[in-house]
């Protein structure tokens, strides 16, 4: 279960999107409802796998953040799933609740509406795809070697799902806020996907580092000398460090001299070690 602090955060993202939604009950309404917060909670998922540096104090570190983008994922499943179940249930919601023809999706000629049946196709496979991604993420069943080439095909299943919503939105958000918020929510997950694919997350504060020493202070102390190059801005006492032993199975997150020695202990295997740094809770020597 998510702390306390990832569940407030939570319940204001909620209610942020909430508060910008026409109340009413329809068919039509439940299944706009749960597509609408479905994409907003995977734009969001989207930005904060960009790790960025100035959420990390209001979030309590990047450790929470982490925490708060796998709940902002599942939240996006959640919704996702309503969306899909509403929509196999429309029959019998029609007749319970009545429709709503003004959250019809727009109708469309030409081009855009062969790109409208295009993006209609893609969203059931879309879901399948993002629901099989989130279980093995949460099962672990999945080695991490494997897991995170197979992770990030999710920024291309973001993309295929938010030309989805973006193509089958009701023309009348357009003219409001609920389809103002979701445009921008949609645009910050479609720079965060492309940066994923280009590999550009965290380049800005990558650096490379060679291990110059490597001792057995005590027991449970392992001490690092390692020599960052000029272009090293520096660090803090407490900082977090990505590092990355092997690049198959990439960086992994580690705080303080414990977390390190463990992975020293287990993964060093030559000199020179691909360092990468992000502005939290690590010491680094």
């Amino acid at each position: 279960m998510p702390n306390l602090r990832t569940s407030v955060v939570l319940f204001l993202l909620l209610a942020a999107q909430l508060s910008v939604w026409t109340a009413g009950l329809s068919y039509e309404l439940l299944l706009t409802l749960s597509g609408y917060l479905a994409i907003n909670f995977m734009s969001i998922t989207m930005l904060l796998a960009t790790r960025p540096g100035w959420l990390e104090s209001p979030l309590g570190g990047l450790d929470r953040m982490y925490q708060l983008h796998k709940w902002t994922g599942i939240m996006a499943v959640s919704f996702a799933l309503a969306h899909w179940l509403i929509e196999m249930a429309d029959d019998a919601l029609e007749a319970l609740f009545g429709s709503d023809r003004s959250l019809k999706e727009a109708h469309l000629s030409g081009l855009l509406d062969s790109l409208q049946d295009g993006a209609e196709d893609l969203g059931e496979p879309g879901l399948y795809l993002l629901v099989f991604l989130v279980v093995i993420t949460l099962i672990r069943w999945v080695p991490y070697g494997y897991w995170r080439y197979l992770h990030r095909v999710m920024p291309l299943i973001y993309l295929a799902l938010a030309a989805h919503a973006l193509l089958l939105a009701p023309l009348l958000w357009w003219q409001q806020p609920t389809g103002w918020l979701m445009a921008l929510l949609i645009v910050g997950g479609a720079t965060a996907s492309l940066q994923s694919l280009t590999g550009k997350i965290g380049r800005s504060h990558r650096y490379k580092g060679l291990v110059q020493d490597v001792k057995q202070t005590s027991a449970n102390i392992t001490e690092v000398v390692c020599d960052m190059g000029k272009r090293w801005p520096g660090h803090r006492a407490g900082q977090f460090a990505l590092v990355t032993f092997d690049r198959v199975e990439g960086a992994h997150p580690f705080c303080g001299p414990q977390g390190l020695a463990k992975a020293l202990r287990s993964g060093l295997k030559q000199q020179s070690v691909s360092v990468r740094f992000h502005q939290e809770n690590f010491e680094f020597r």
